[in-house]
């Protein structure tokens, strides 16, 4: 991991893609750790997204289609960095 990155915590999820989320609500910053290792910081995202993520129904659970999720809302419209 790069030294000068802010360190997010991350909670575990069940997914196909994703292992784990994590936010940093000063920054807008939302940690995506894919099953496969690679950790993907995406900035400036509302905090709406993580909480539709992780708990969409206010029930606890995560979100179903966490992948399916990613690719409608967040790929393609803000901008990421690779931290690993």
């Amino acid at each position: 991991m790069k030294d000068n990155v802010v360190k997010i915590e991350r909670i575990q999820v069940e997914s196909s893609n994703v292992a784990s989320l994590g936010y940093h609500d000063e920054r807008k910053i939302m940690a995506l750790e894919m099953l496969n290792g690679v950790i993907y910081y995406y900035l400036d995202i509302p905090k709406e997204h993580f909480t539709e993520m992780t708990n969409p129904k206010g029930d606890g659970v995560c979100h179903p289609a966490i992948g399916s999720y990613l690719h409608r809302n967040i790929k393609g419209k803000y901008r990421f960095t690779r931290i690993n």
